[in-house]
């Protein structure tokens, strides 16, 4: 739906549906945060299609079977989006940035059966994308606290409101000043 998305999260966890959140802003229009989640769990159904109807079993790479099984998926997803204040949507997209900036992988990839996947993205003009991508992020962490940023970020659009906009804008800017601080050390 949106080509350049900023400040995107995408979470997949075991058991529950996926989601994501991201920001956009087009030409005219304030920034947006946009919340969208399957209204079953995608991940499910495909493992579902994989083992009933074989569907990608003669595939030789686990992401070709995967391909071939989206190919037949037709997943309804539910949308909510809701207009945010540009100096918020600034300071989501500056942390975003940062955080992206600092991403580094390590030897031993860490995951398990449950828990939740997270990936984060965001794009700017000029440069173009960051990524990076974590497994349950520890509590307390700079990390974790970006997945509870994408979480406000979700619960304003499905539910706006001022009260939830300045609790957004104020853990953005505490994680914000945070990196700052990180960039500042000799």
């Amino acid at each position: 739906e949106h080509d350049h998305r900023k400040s995107q999260l995408v979470v997949r966890p075991s058991f529950e549906r996926e989601w994501a959140v991201y920001i956009v802003r087009e030409d005219g229009s304030p920034a947006t945060v946009v919340f969208k989640r399957f209204r079953e769990q995608l991940w499910r159904d495909m493992l579902r299609l994989t083992s009933e109807r074989g569907i990608g079993a003669g595939v030789k790479t686990e992401v070709e079977r995967q391909r071939a099984v989206l190919a037949v998926l037709t997943p309804s997803v539910d949308r909510w989006a809701s207009p945010i204040s540009k100096p918020v949507a600034d300071t989501l997209e500056e942390v975003w940035w940062r955080m992206l900036g600092r991403a580094r992988y390590p030897r031993n990839v860490r995951s398990g059966q449950d828990g939740a996947s997270f990936s984060f993205a965001s794009w700017r003009g000029g440069v173009g994308f960051r990524s990076g991508e974590t497994w349950s992020p520890a509590d307390g962490s700079r990390t974790g606290a970006l997945v509870a940023l994408g979480e406000q970020m979700a619960e304003l659009a499905q539910a706006p409101s001022m009260k939830k906009e300045q609790a957004l804008g104020t853990a953005a800017r505490r994680l914000l000043a945070s990196l700052t601080k990180l960039n500042d050390r000799p």
